[in-house]
Order: C-alpha cells, then sequence, then structure tokens
C-alpha cells in the first residue's frame, strides 16, 4: 500500500510537473504575439500600405458588404464583376465593413488578426512536425522577425491570407501522411482550394498535396482514396470561381493568351532578391548578382530536384524516407510549382506581372519553414557537435533578419504607403471629382485613388501598349478619340495626377498630349489636370 500510494504521488508530481510546463509554454506564446503586436503596431501608426490591388479587394470587399456581389464600379457607375482578383480576401474584408468599419480600418484589423493567427500556425505546423513544441516556438520567433514575414502582412494584399490557408493545407497534408485519416485529406484539398481563393499560386498546394500522396505516402496510405478526398476538399472552391467567371464574363481569368516569355534578366532579378533576403546586411546594397551567386541557386535547385527524385525512388523500391524529410519533399516539391505557376502565368497570360519581393517572399517563407524542420532532423540523428550547429545558424540568421526588420518598421511606419497617403484627400482633382454630377463620366490615370478617396468608378487612361500582352491595344486610335468627343460634349473628365511622370521627359509628344491637345481645362497644376467643359 505505501509503495502505492507513493507512486501516486509522483505521478500526481509529474502530471502537476508537465501541466505547468504547459502554462509555460502557452506563455511564451502568448509573450510572441504580444511582441508581435508591438511590431505590427510600430509598422502600421497610419494604417497597413495600400497599393493598386488592395484599391481593388476593397472595392470587391465594399460591394460584397452592400449585397451587390463580387464587383466593381465602372467609369458610368454600372457594376462590372471582378474576375482578375480571387475573392477570399475581399469575403474576410466585407464582414469587417459590414460591422461598421471604414475600408482602411477593416484593411487594418484583417491584417493584424492574419499576421497573429500565421504566426501560431507557425508554431503548431513546426511543432507538430519536429514533434516538440519548444522547437516550433523557436521556428516562430525566427519568422516573428524576418522581415517578409511582416512586409506581404503590413500592405492590404491577399498574401496574409494565402500563407495561412498554404499553411493549414501543409499542416493536414502532415497529418494525412501520418494517419491516412479522411478527415486530413478533405481538409488539406480544401485550405489548397481557399489559398487558391486567395491567389492563383494557391494550386501549388494542391500540386505538392497529390504529388506526395502519389510519390512518397507511406504504405499504410490508401492512395487512390487519399487523392479522390483530396480532390474533393478542393476542387468545388477552384472550379466555382472558375465556373463564376466564365458565366459572367466569358473568361476564367480576364487574361488572354499569349506569349511574352521570361528572360535572363528576370532570372537575375530573382537570384538577387533570394541572396538579398538571405543575407540582407551584405547584399542589401547590391543592383545585380554576381556570378557565383547564380551558380549557388542553379546548384539549390538541382540538390532539391535530386533529393525530390532520391525521395521518390526510395520510396519505389519500398524504402520509406523519415515523416520529416517527407514534410520538407513535399514543401520543395510546392516550390518548384509556384515557381512553375509564376513562370507559366508571367510568360502566357499576364506580361504586366514583374518579378519581384512580393511575387517571391511567400516561397521565402515555405524555404525557411523547410529550413527549420531539416535543421530538427539533423539535430536529431546526429553527434553532439554536428547538433550544435542547427542552433548556432539559427542563432545568425535570427539576428540577421533582426537587423533587418529593425531597420524595416522605422522606415515603413514614417510612410503612408501607396493611395493610404493622406495627401489624395487634399487634392484639388479629388475635391473636383467629388462635386461633379453623378451622371459624368470619369477618366483617370489613377483610377484606384479615385475610387477609394471618392468612392466613385473611373475608366483607366492607358497608354497604347497593354502590359498584360505586350502589344499594341486593338481600336486604340478609335477609343482615344471617344474620348475627346465625349469631353467636348460634356459627357467626361479626364483627370491626370502626378502628370509629370506621364509626360515625355524631354518635352515631346506622346499619347497624354495628343490625347488632352485643344480641349477645355477645369484645373491645372504642376502635379494635376482635371480637362473637360465646364
Amino acid at each position: 500500500m505505501q509503495i502505492k500510494s507513493a507512486d501516486k504521488i509522483r505521478n500526481r508530481g509529474a502530471e502537476g510537473g508537465r501541466q505547468r510546463f504547459r502554462w509555460f509554454f502557452i506563455g511564451c506564446v502568448f509573450l510572441l504575439c504580444a511582441a508581435a503586436i508591438f511590431i505590427f503596431l510600430k509598422s502600421t501608426p497610419s494604417g497597413v500600405g495600400l497599393v493598386s490591388d488592395s484599391v481593388n479587394y476593397l472595392n470587391g470587399a465594399r460591394m460584397i458588404s452592400e449585397g451587390r456581389g463580387y464587383a466593381r464600379l465602372s467609369g458610368n457607375q454600372s457594376v462590372k464583376p471582378i474576375t482578375n482578383f480571387p475573392p477570399l480576401y475581399s469575403i474576410i474584408l466585407s464582414g469587417f465593413l459590414f460591422a461598421g468599419l471604414d475600408a482602411a480600418a477593416a484593411a487594418w484589423w484583417v491584417a493584424l488578426i492574419f499576421y497573429l493567427l500565421n504566426l501560431i500556425t507557425i508554431v503548431i505546423l513546426i511543432g507538430s512536425v519536429s514533434d516538440n513544441r519548444w522547437v516550433g516556438l523557436l521556428g516562430g520567433i525566427l519568422f516573428l522577425v524576418s522581415k517578409p514575414f511582416l512586409y506581404f502582412q503590413v500592405f492590404a494584399m491577399s498574401e496574409s491570407v494565402f500563407f495561412f490557408t498554404t499553411l493549414w493545407s501543409f499542416f493536414f497534408l502532415w497529418r494525412g501522411l501520418d494517419r491516412d485519416r479522411a478527415f486530413d485529406w478533405l481538409m488539406s484539398g480544401a485550405f489548397a482550394g481557399w489559398a487558391f481563393l486567395a491567389r492563383y499560386a494557391g494550386a501549388a498546394s494542391l500540386g505538392a498535396a497529390l504529388a506526395a500522396i502519389l510519390m512518397i505516402a507511406p504504405c499504410q496510405v490508401r492512395k487512390f482514396r487519399a487523392l479522390g478526398q483530396c480532390l474533393l476538399g478542393a476542387l468545388p472552391w477552384m472550379a466555382g470561381w472558375l465556373v463564376r467567371n466564365q458565366l459572367v464574363a466569358g473568361n476564367t481569368m480576364n487574361r488572354a493568351a499569349g506569349v511574352h516569355l521570361l528572360g535572363f534578366d528576370d532570372f537575375q532579378t530573382g537570384v538577387l532578391i533570394f541572396w538579398k533576403w538571405l543575407n540582407p546586411l551584405r547584399y542589401g546594397e547590391l543592383t545585380a548578382p554576381v556570378p557565383w551567386m547564380r551558380v549557388g541557386v542553379l546548384l539549390f535547385a538541382v540538390l532539391a530536384a535530386a533529393y525530390c527524385l532520391a525521395g521518390w525512388i526510395l520510396t519505389l523500391r519500398g524504402r520509406e524516407i523519415p515523416d520529416r524529410l517527407r514534410f520538407v519533399w513535399a514543401g520543395l516539391v510546392y516550390c518548384f510549382g509556384y515557381l512553375a505557376l509564376v513562370y507559366l502565368t508571367i510568360s502566357f497570360l499576364d506580361a504586366s506581372v514583374n518579378i519581384e519581393e512580393r511575387i517571391l517572399y511567400p516561397l521565402w517563407m515555405v524555404l525557411l519553414l523547410i529550413a527549420v524542420v531539416l535543421s530538427v532532423e539533423i539535430f536529431s540523428k546526429t553527434s553532439a557537435f554536428v547538433r550544435a550547429v542547427p542552433i548556432l545558424v539559427w542563432g545568425i540568421f535570427t539576428v540577421i533578419f533582426a537587423s533587418e526588420t529593425a531597420v524595416f518598421v522605422p522606415k515603413f511606419s514614417s510612410l503612408q504607403y501607396g493611395w493610404a497617403w493622406s495627401g489624395w484627400r487634399d487634392s484639388p482633382a479629388m475635391n473636383l471629382i467629388q462635386s461633379l454630377p453623378a451622371e459624368t463620366v470619369i477618366y483617370s490615370n489613377q483610377q484606384e485613388a479615385v475610387s477609394f478617396w471618392t468612392g466613385r468608378g473611373s475608366y483607366a487612361l492607358l497608354d497604347p501598349i497593354d502590359p498584360s500582352s505586350d502589344v499594341e491595344r486593338p481600336g486604340y486610335a478609335e477609343t482615344q478619340t471617344e474620348i475627346r468627343r465625349q469631353v467636348l460634349s460634356g459627357e467626361a473628365i479626364l483627370v491626370f495626377f502626378q502628370v509629370g511622370d506621364w509626360l515625355d521627359p524631354a518635352g515631346g509628344d506622346n499619347w497624354v498630349t495628343r490625347l488632352t491637345e485643344g480641349l477645355p481645362v477645369i484645373y491645372q497644376d504642376e502635379s494635376e489636370w482635371v480637362i473637360g467643359a465646364q
């Protein structure tokens, strides 16, 4: 009896210790979130950044909250369905608008909430894959101090929602490979479908899941059943959006196919962005990559492809790879799929998209996840000396990333980025627009600013070359003639902002001067033109 009582006391003590340890961990997560809130508040004292795409998302959210569907106002104030921006981010924003917040406040709250949700999800995901919650916390710290992780979440853009859905698709893929349960496969597919509704590149999540099921799933996974369940979770969302677009606009993605292949300069840009992300303190001022940087990226790509091929071959031979290395495999396949989607989109659908930080940052975040998980595998399998290497690397990159973020936060906070700049509100041209009769048609070179600050739709004043196809717009001369007729008859006005950037620096003739030649002027200064009959 005394022995049993002693065992009970020890068990209760051990359980109490585990409870205290659990609560201590939860407290650490709360501190991590508190630090994230502090960084976010310091970065956005005047709100999140608003770029052209932001206004389109906000317009769609406003229309949804008003019960008019996912649409925008055109120049004659008619309602036009939005087809080129997937709707999930706008749907989430619309809930905050419906609750009474204005557009800027709604975007700020959504950004903060998903910033925290993404951070917590990273802790959960890394903790689950590593089977160590403290490793998850260390991974969360690394992401917290990473500038890319903060950067794409301080703009009113869909990236934060996209990353959230991508992370949870990975999480349920991981669970599915381990447990082979229908719920996990359905949810992995569903989150991949929702990632697609945040950004078309979300299709890479579904591709990675299907590849992992087919090529590296453990022998106990019923592959065809898992494939069907994953597709069942994803395809209704993806197909529903594409069918809707076809029905309302006659085009699934509002893009015409064409050939405008990415070239060597685009590859150079991507290489430079990669190295600037990896070590911004050393390479931040570079304007072009040196040869070894290109070789390094190509070597990494070859090694990653070889790793994926080796994992597949080992699985075919009945030699299952460890769970964490299976997660690394899926992450690398996702990266290749993401890059392939970016290449195909720009090369064959939309030449207006550039290789830039915002496009590649989600890729860097997945690579960072892979690096953390791979370091755990190294830590668990090797000698004490080698185990110190991942810890040392984690410390070095935490310091490097934190140093860059410490520079970024005050710089970003000092700006009212994009259309969030309050100078738009005080613009004489904006004030004139707001005083116009409702039936006046508006043409502007900054239709996003007009929409955001006045709530009115406008037609875009465009140059002769379509950036999405890199060819001359059909019927351009006839369109310009019709615009001039509308202005002369008093039906329409032309509004130019920052007009100096749109004129020939040498003072020569261009499409702006040809369009406005001989037309009556309502207002004109060094920055703004309002052209039209009084």
